[in-house]
C-alpha cells in the first residue's frame, strides 16, 4: 500500500535538503496559532528577521532548522528513546515551553477530545518505539511512529514537531520520503489526529498521511501528485501527438488533389 520510489543515499540527500524550507514552513504552520508565510520563514532560515516578526516565529523555525541540522548529521543513528528526547529538546530550546527533552510528568488534556494520554514512562516509549521498528516498509514504519508519539504525548510539549522529525528520520534512513503536512489539510489532518486519539486505530491517518504529507524523492510531490503529474504530463503529449498526425494527413490530402488538379491541367493544355 506505502509504495515508495527508492533512490540512492546521495539523491535522498540532496532532495530533502532542497525540501527543508518548505518542509519547516509546514510544520510551523501545523503548529503556530498565527501561522507564518514561506517568504518568513526563508528569511529566518536564511538567518534574517522578518520586520515585525514574532519572537515565537523566529524561535519555532530556527529549532526546527537546527532538527533537520542534527537530522543530516546523525541520520545513522538508530531511532530509540533518546533520538526522541534529543529532537524535542532542540524543538524546545530557546524558552518555547519548560523541560525539553524530557518525558512528559503531568497529566494533559486535548482539545477537541475526551482522549487523555497514560503517562509515558522510559520502558513504556521504548516498547512503543521497537514496535513501529519492527515494520518493514519504512514509509508505514515513519507513519506508525508519528501516530505513537502524537497519541502517547511523551514529551511536555512539541509532540507533533517531535513526531514529524522521527518520522522523517526513518523515511531518510532509507532514503525514502520527506514528512510535512500541508497547511491547506490541518482541518482535516485534525479531525483525522482526533479519530485516532480516540479509536487507537491508525490506518485511516496512515492512509490519510500517505495521501497528503508524504513526498516522495527527488521530485518532493506525495505519490498521489505524481500520478497526478504523469497524467497531466501524458495527456498534452497524446493531444498534440493526434493534432500533429491530423496536419500530416490534411497536408497529404490537400497536396494530392494539388497533383491532381496539376495533372488535369497538363492534360487541357496538351
Amino acid at each position: 500500500m506505502f509504495d515508495y520510489i527508492k533512490v540512492d543515499r546521495e539523491v535522498a540527500i540532496e532532495a530533502a535538503k532542497r525540501l527543508v524550507v518548505d518542509s519547516i514552513w509546514k510544520s510551523a504552520n501545523i503548529e503556530l496559532v498565527k501561522g507564518i508565510t514561506f517568504p518568513e520563514t526563508q528569511e529566518i532560515f536564511e538567518g534574517r528577521v522578518p520586520a515585525n516578526a514574532d519572537v515565537e516565529k523566529v524561535i519555532v523555525v530556527n529549532n526546527l532548522k537546527r532538527s533537520w541540522q542534527f537530522l543530516f548529521e546523525n541520520l545513522d543513528y538508530p531511532i530509540d528513546v533518546q533520538l526522541a528526547a534529543e529532537y524535542n529538546r532542540i524543538i524546545g530550546e530557546g524558552g518555547l515551553y519548560q523541560n525539553p527533552g524530557k518525558l512528559r510528568d503531568q497529566i494533559v488534556r486535548i482539545s477537541g477530545t475526551d482522549y487523555i494520554p497514560a503517562m509515558p514512562s522510559y520502558e513504556s516509549v521504548k516498547e512503543q518505539i521497537s514496535h513501529a521498528l519492527t515494520i518493514e516498509n519504512p514509509i508505514e514504519r515513519g507513519l506508525e511512529l508519528f501516530a505513537l508519539s502524537s497519541r502517547g504525548q511523551w514529551f511536555n510539549n512539541g509532540n507533533k514537531r517531535t513526531a514529524q522529525m522521527l518520522a522523517n528520520h526513518a523515511f531518510l534512513q532509507k532514503n525514502a520520503a520527506v514528512f510535512a503536512i500541508p497547511d491547506k489539510h490541518k482541518e482535516r489532518f485534525t479531525e483525522e489526529l482526533v479519530n485516532y486519539y480516540e479509536s487507537n486505530d491508525s490506518r485511516n491517518l496512515h492512509a490519510f498521511l500517505y495521501d497528503t504529507s508524504v513526498e516522495m524523492l527527488p521530485s518532493g510531490l506525495t505519490m498521489k501528485g505524481l500520478k497526478e503529474f504523469e497524467r497531466a504530463s501524458s495527456d498534452p503529449f497524446q493531444e498534440k501527438l493526434e493534432r500533429a498526425k491530423k496536419k500530416v494527413e490534411e497536408t497529404i490530402s490537400t497536396v494530392s488533389q494539388v497533383n491532381e488538379q496539376n495533372v488535369k491541367d497538363l492534360e487541357i493544355e496538351r
